[in-house]
C-alpha cells in the first residue's frame, strides 16, 4: 500500500462510516490580507475571485460531500480557523451555516477574528447559531513588534475593547492569544507579555493562551512562566487547571519547559475563574489536536475533520482514531485528499521482526535473562510543511532479574548501534 496516495472519495466516505468516535470539525479559511511571518499557518493572500469562489463553491460543495457524516451523532463541536475567518460577512457567515446539517443545535463552536475585521453584524450572527467562543487574535497590543511581523494592526486598542466587550455581552466565551516575542532584549520583552495580559484581563476577557514562538527550543520559556505566575498572583479572578498546578505553587516551575530548561510545549492557557475549566480545556484540547502534535495523536477518543484548502501553507488535516490521518488539498475548484498515515501500514508484528533481524546481524541472540517489551508510538515529521510526514515507531524496553556482566555487556552493544536509546529505562523483574 502507498503511503501518499491519494484517496478515493468512496474510501473517504467508508473510512469515516467506519468510526464511532466523537469528532471534532475544523472549517479552513484560506485567506490573509497579509502573512504574518511568525506564523505557521499562513493563509493564501487574499484575492477577490479566489475568494468570492472559495466560499460560494469549494467550501460549499466540500460540506456537501461530507454531509452523512456531519448530520451523525458523532459531530462534537466547530472550529473556524485559517487563514482569517473573519473575512467572510455576516452574510456568507449565515449561507455557510444553513448548509451543515444540525449546526446550531452543536453546542460547542469556536471562530477565529482578526481584529481589523470584524463588526458586531458578525458576532450577532455567531449568537444566533450558537456559538460558545470567539478568539480575538491580538498577539501583542505593542504596534512595533506587530509591524516587524507584518501583521496588519487595528486602528486603536479600543478596537479590541469593543469586540471583547460586545462578545461578552452576548454571552460568548471570549479567548485571546498572546506571543512572547523575542526581540533580543529579554527585559522589555517579558514587561511587553505582561503587559498584554494585563490588558486582556482589565478588559474581561475569558481565556488568554500565551506562547512562546514555535522556533525558540525553549530559550525563554522559564521566565516566561514565572511572568505567568506573577500575573496569576495580581489577578485572583484568573487561574490554570486547578490550585496544584505547577504555576500556582512555585514560580521557578516552568508549564513550558523541563527543570533542564527544554521546551515540552508551545503554550500555557490562563482562564477565568468560574468558567467550565473541565469543558473549556477538552475543546481546547481538540483544537490543539488539528495540529496533530504527536501527543494528541495517542488520544484516540476523538477524531479531527478538516473540511477546507486552497494551495495555502497549511494543509487541512482529518485523523481517524489512531488508524488514518489525510490532508485536504485543494485548488480552488477540485478537492484532492492524499493519505499521510494508515496504521495497516505499521505492523507491530513486522516491526518487531525487522528488529530481531538486526539484533541478529549486529550484536547476535539477546543472553538469558534479558526480555524486550513493546509497544508502538505515533511520530509526526515535518508537520507544518508540505511534506508532512506521519509514522510509528517501535518502542522498547528491557526486562531483567538481575544485573551480570553479560547482560550488562549485551545491553551496552545495544545502546553503541542505536538498537535502544542511551539513557533507556530498565524493568527490574522480581524472581
Amino acid at each position: 500500500m502507498d503511503l501518499r496516495r491519494e484517496l478515493s472519495k468512496e474510501e473517504i466516505l467508508n473510512f469515516w462510516k467506519e468510526t464511532k468516535r466523537k469528532t471534532n470539525v475544523y472549517i479552513h479559511s484560506a485567506f490573509c490580507k497579509e502573512q504574518c511571518t511568525y506564523c505557521t499557518y499562513k493563509g493564501t493572500l487574499f484575492e477577490k475571485n479566489a475568494f468570492k469562489q472559495y466560499y460560494s463553491e469549494y467550501l460549499p460543495n466540500q460540506i456537501k460531500f461530507y454531509e452523512d457524516v456531519l448530520r451523525s451523532d458523532i459531530i462534537y463541536s466547530y472550529f473556524f480557523g485559517g487563514g482569517t475567518p473573519s473575512l467572510m460577512t455576516s452574510e456568507m457567515m449565515v449561507d455557510i451555516f444553513k448548509r451543515i446539517p444540525n449546526f446550531k443545535e452543536c453546542r460547542r463552536k469556536v471562530m477565529e477574528f482578526h481584529l481589523c475585521d470584524w463588526n458586531k453584524e458578525q458576532l450577532n450572527v455567531l449568537k444566533e447559531y450558537s456559538f460558545n467562543t470567539v478568539i480575538a487574535c491580538v498577539q501583542t497590543f505593542d504596534n512595533d513588534t506587530l509591524k516587524k511581523t507584518q501583521r496588519r494592526i487595528p486602528k486603536t486598542p479600543e478596537q479590541i475593547y469593543e469586540f471583547i466587550k460586545h462578545a461578552n455581552s452576548l454571552g460568548l466565551h471570549t479567548m485571546s492569544d498572546i506571543i512572547f516575542f523575542d526581540t533580543g532584549d529579554p527585559n522589555k520583552d517579558l514587561n511587553r507579555l505582561s503587559t498584554d495580559m494585563q490588558k486582556l484581563a482589565d478588559h474581561d476577557i475569558t481565556e488568554i493562551s500565551i506562547q512562546t514562538i514555535f522556533n525558540e527550543l525553549g530559550k525563554h520559556d522559564i521566565p516566561v512562566s514565572k511572568a505567568i505566575t506573577d500575573f496569576l498572583s495580581k489577578n485572583p479572578q484568573y487561574t490554570v487547571r486547578g490550585a496544584d498546578h505547577p504555576l500556582m505553587r512555585d514560580g521557578s516551575t516552568s508549564k513550558f519547559a523541563n527543570r533542564e530548561g527544554h521546551k515540552i510545549t508551545k503554550e500555557t492557557k490562563v482562564y477565568k475563574v468560574g468558567v467550565d475549566w473541565d469543558e473549556m480545556f477538552f475543546q481546547d484540547k481538540c483544537i490543539d489536536g488539528m495540529f496533530s502534535r504527536p501527543h494528541f495523536f495517542h488520544t484516540t477518543d476523538y477524531n479531527i475533520l478538516g473540511i477546507g484548502s486552497y494551495k495555502n501553507h497549511k494543509h487541512t488535516v482529518s485523523k481517524i482514531e489512531d488508524k488514518l490521518e489525510y490532508i485536504e488539498d485543494g485548488d480552488n475548484h477540485t478537492p484532492r485528499w492524499i493519505l499521510t498515515y494508515d496504521k495497516r501500514n505499521w505492523s507491530i508484528k513486522k516491526m518487531i521482526s525487522g528488529f530481531y533481524d538486526k539484533l541478529e546481524k549486529m550484536v547476535g541472540e539477546p543472553p538469558d535473562g534479558i526480555n524486550f517489551l513493546f509497544s508502538t508510538r505515533v511520530m509526526n515529521y515535518n508537520e507544518d510543511t508540505r511534506d508532512k510526514e506521519v509514522r510509528r515507531e517501535l518502542v522498547i524496553t528491557l526486562s531483567f532479574q538481575e544485573h551480570s556482566i553479560t547482560i550488562d555487556n549485551y545491553i551496552e552493544k545495544l545502546k553503541k548501534i542505536g538498537v535502544i536509546p542511551e539513557k533507556v529505562g530498565y524493568t527490574r523483574v522480581a524472581r
